[in-house]
């Protein structure tokens, strides 16, 4: 048997390789609207009150579920860099800010907290008592993590240029 580099199987292949797949798109798609749904339809409310019937409208475990919700882009982050691809950063940016968008989808704005936005707060306040003060632990959390994060990327920049500078790179 011999390959012929112009045979069926090999343009049949190169076919399929010019091809690209429409599942990212599809998966993309569908994600934007059942954001779009959830955050038209008083998400908010009904999972204020799917906490506070989960957790009996304990503080403590409204809390905890609160500082969950707020830490997810961390958690999911965390478990993006477990990963070993040629792609790691990628998907650790993209689980971040996935993330990211599922807590600002579970719980209000802090700045509509600081200025007691009610129609945002009072579904919280009613049912989930302990949430919101957790989810904004959570993010607190992260913000500071994200601070250090940016602090030792940046020494480690300088220290790794320095030497090409005379250490005059950056100031």
């Amino acid at each position: 048997m011999t390959f012929e580099p112009g045979g069926p199987l090999a343009r049949r292949q190169a076919q399929q390789a010019r091809r690209p797949s429409r599942r990212p798109w599809l998966f993309g798609i569908l994600i934007v609207v059942i954001l779009l749904l959830v955050a038209g339809n008083g998400g908010r409310s009904w999972w204020a009150q799917r906490v506070g019937d989960l957790t009996s409208r304990s503080r403590g475990a409204d809390f905890a579920i609160g500082l969950v919700v707020g830490l997810l882009p961390v958690i999911l982050v965390g478990v993006a860099a477990l990963s070993r691809h040629r792609r790691r950063v990628l998907r650790m940016f993209v689980a971040g800010a996935i993330g990211f968008i599922v807590t600002d989808l579970l719980a209000p704005s802090l700045w509509k907290a600081i200025t007691h936005n009610s129609a945002a707060t009072t579904p919280f306040e009613k049912h989930a008592p302990g949430y919101l003060p957790g989810v904004y632990v959570g993010v607190g959390v992260w913000f500071v993590l994200l601070i250090v994060a940016y602090v030792r990327a940046r020494r480690a920049w300088r220290a790794r240029f320095s030497k090409f500078g005379g250490g005059s790179y950056g100031k």
